[in-house]
């Protein structure tokens, strides 16, 4: 789960278990893997410890 507040001001939480598989986002099931989860201002999305991401406006569906 993640709690997220995008630049308009509205927040959302995300429930990520229904995407937690395959190699990329599956090893996110692990507590430390996910605690490494950045929002770095150069990407301007979720930046996974494995090197993908989320955009925002998947995100925010």
């Amino acid at each position: 789960m993640l709690r997220a507040q995008f630049s308009d001001g509205t927040r959302h939480t995300i429930y990520f278990e229904p995407v937690l598989r395959g190699p990329i986002s599956g090893s996110l099931r692990n507590l430390a893997l996910s605690n490494q989860v950045k929002l770095p201002k150069y990407a301007g999305c979720l930046e996974l410890p494995t090197g993908a991401g989320f955009d925002p406006e998947i995100l925010r569906d």
